[in-house]
């Protein structure tokens, strides 16, 4: 996993009693459950393996053009488009819903609130 440091940072900072990596933080958000209680690992896992998976297939096609592979052009250009689909719906599910609630905090049961 080519983001495995920034990864294990969001899950340990999300899990944590902080509730949210040092920016969340500053900007008085924390990561909760649907109950508003503190998320454990896996849920703090999951919701960072929502978030990068298309970064993580978006390098894995990129190194399937430009290595030698079994994996057919077509195939790998499919997959990156793929990836700009799920961008593009990473950008526009916020704007859908009244909590602003992303793909991965949907898939992971976890929502971004203010600290209070």
């Amino acid at each position: 996993m080519i983001t495995l440091p920034v990864s294990l940072y969001l899950i340990l900072c999300e899990c944590s009693k902080w509730q949210g990596t040092l920016g969340k933080k500053k900007l008085g958000i924390r990561v909760v459950d649907a109950f508003g209680h503190r998320i454990g690992v896996g849920r703090s896992a999951l919701r960072t393996l929502v978030k990068f998976l298309p970064w993580e297939i978006a390098h894995f096609g990129v190194c399937r053009l430009m290595l030698p592979s079994n994996l057919s052009e077509i195939t790998v250009y499919i997959i990156l488009n793929a990836v700009n689909l799920a961008i593009l719906t990473y950008l526009i599910i916020p704007f859908t819903n009244k909590k602003r609630k992303n793909v991965y905090d949907w898939i992971a049961g976890t929502e971004v609130i203010n600290r209070s």
